[in-house]
């Protein structure tokens, strides 16, 4: 298997040598103006209230937490048999999408298809990805420690931000992402619950594209400790510098065996 970065050549060279590697992100990806990369619905879904009872004012802004509005107390919305969305998830976190390809013959057909003249390889996924997540944490400290309104407490809090990488093949499919709420799950419903399959599904019509891709989860807190404190980045796509990247302009076949996560386990 091939794991391949279709790209131009300009920017190949610059990947490689580490000099300049592009990172998107959901956001991005969703309001891209190329039609062709352009997903709306990437990342997480919406959420939909859908019951004939009155929506208190605490259910209602727990349910709809993000989307940056609130009902008063002892205000309620009767819906009768129509349903409430919510806005999109606001989630965001970075991206970098590859193709996951059989053979050499294949990746000359993805180049016909995504009309670059020029790819790289991913020939070590778990460096690329750990290098990646260790220069996102580095240009948070600098940023914050460039910011002359920054706290002491906020520098500190900072340090503790890491770059968690997820990485794996996409699925196809055109189901919903939506998640409803009703009178079973209103009291335990929380949109701060993220599902991470909704950031690796993309609708059929891109399955041509073979994607596997890697996205780094922002955390405040310690994973390995189960403490999790997700936040979201605020800017659409990013160049960074990594020199030992685990990258390749030569061809680099990997066997099944080289995708594993970090237990050793399979990821497809």
């Amino acid at each position: 298997m091939y794991l391949v970065k279709f790209s131009n050549k300009k920017y190949v060279k610059l990947a490689v040598s580490g000099e300049s590697i592009h990172l998107g992100s959901f956001d991005y990806y969703r309001k891209i103006e190329n039609e062709k990369l352009r997903d709306e619905d990437e990342g997480g879904g919406r959420v939909l209230y859908k019951s004939t009872r009155p929506l208190k004012a605490d259910e209602f802004n727990r349910i709809f937490a993000n989307d940056g509005y609130t009902l008063l107390e002892g205000w309620t919305i009767d819906l009768g048999s129509s349903g409430l969305y919510s806005e999109r998830s606001p989630y965001n976190c970075f991206i970098f999408c590859c193709s996951l390809c059989d053979s050499e013959a294949e990746i000359y057909e993805m180049t016909k298809k995504f009309k670059t003249d020029g790819h790289y390889y991913i020939k070590d996924i778990w460096k690329f990805a750990d290098g990646i997540a260790q220069v996102l944490k580095q240009i948070n400290i600098e940023k914050a420690k460039a910011d002359p309104n920054a706290l002491t407490f906020q520098l500190e809090k900072i340090k503790e931000l890491r770059f968690y990488p997820v990485l794996g093949k996409v699925f196809y499919s055109d189901d919903s992402k939506v998640k409803t709420v009703d009178e079973k799950n209103i009291g335990i419903f929380s949109p701060k619950k993220i599902d991470a399959r909704d950031f690796f599904q993309k609708p059929t019509n891109f399955s041509e594209e073979k994607e596997f891709r890697f996205t780094w989860w922002p955390n405040l807190g310690d994973l390995d400790k189960g403490i999790v404190d997700l936040v979201s980045i605020n800017i659409p796509f990013l160049n960074v510098t990594l020199h030992d990247n685990g990258l390749s302009a030569e061809k680099v076949s990997l066997p099944r065996e080289h995708f594993v996560n970090k237990r050793g386990k399979p990821i497809f």
